[in-house]
Formats: C-alpha cells, sequence, structure tokens
C-alpha cells in the first residue's frame, strides 16, 4: 500500500513539474459540493482546489478536496476537451485519486488509490463533473463549483 501511495505520489509530482516547467497553471477549480445519485449517506460539501495546466489537445489537473466520506483526498487527472469555448466547455477526464479507508468501495482500486473518470462541464465560471457510480450503491455522481482562469491557454 505504501509502494502504491508512493508512486502515486510521484506520477502527481511529475505531471505537475512537467507542465509547471512549460507554464504557470491555466485554470483553478474551487469544488464547493456534490450530489450522489440513489445514496444520501455522504457528505455533500466538498471544498477543494485544483489547478490545471491546459495543452494543445489535453489538460492535466491535481488537487486536494474533501472527499465524501470526511477525508482528505488527492487527485491527478488528464481531461480530454471535446468542445472548447470561451464561455463553453465540455470534457472528457481520466485519472488517480486517493481515498485512504474508503477505495475498496470503489469499482477500480489498490489499496487507497482508486481510478477516476467522468465528463466535466462548464459554462463561465460555474462547473459540474459527472462521475459514474462506484459499481455498489451510487449510480452517479455529480460534483460543483466555480472556476476562474489565470491566464492564456492554447485554443483546443
Amino acid at each position: 500500500m505504501k509502494k502504491l501511495r508512493t508512486l502515486f505520489a510521484l506520477f502527481s509530482l511529475a505531471t505537475v513539474s512537467a507542465t509547471a516547467g512549460v507554464a504557470d497553471p491555466d485554470r483553478a477549480w474551487i469544488s464547493l459540493g456534490s450530489a450522489h445519485i440513489s445514496d444520501k449517506d455522504f457528505e455533500q460539501i466538498n471544498p477543494g482546489l485544483f489547478l490545471t495546466w491546459e495543452g494543445e489537445h489535453l489538460g492535466y489537473t491535481v488537487g486536494a478536496f474533501r472527499n465524501s466520506y470526511g477525508g482528505f483526498s488527492t487527485a491527478a487527472t488528464v481531461g480530454a476537451p471535446l468542445i472548447y469555448k470561451d464561455d463553453f466547455e465540455l470534457s472528457l477526464f481520466t485519472g488517480l485519486a486517493t481515498y485512504p479507508g474508503y477505495a475498496d468501495r470503489f469499482r477500480f482500486s489498490q489499496g487507497d488509490i482508486v481510478a477516476i473518470a467522468g465528463a466535466s462541464l462548464r459554462y463561465k465560471n460555474v462547473f459540474t463533473q459527472l462521475f459514474p457510480g462506484n459499481g455498489n450503491s451510487v449510480k452517479l455522481t455529480a460534483s460543483f463549483g466555480v472556476t476562474f482562469d489565470l491566464g492564456e491557454s492554447p485554443k483546443h
């Protein structure tokens, strides 16, 4: 389990280092909460901060948040925009997140690390992300928050 946490930390660090060396972050995402379709036994207030470096074809995001179990989680994702405009974006993403003590509740996990994937929708400074269910009690999770452009990013 320690090896996987170390691997995840190195993956996150490598992602940030590789992209930070090219430019400062392009976008900040502040998560505020989530809704769990078909199960209400989760925390709905999930503050977090994520930073995205937008490449010509992919975006790389790292961040930390309070998860729906009340613990601290980190995540690193790569996203591919399907539609990208100044005021609107639709992207698909995949990556890894830490869920210490709860990863076994997810469909794809190893130790405290889970695989995540979903769709992200942004309109101006508001976003929502849709995650498919965990294979057990949750059919869909929707997270939401606000986002801010931090600089010039390549047009997709």
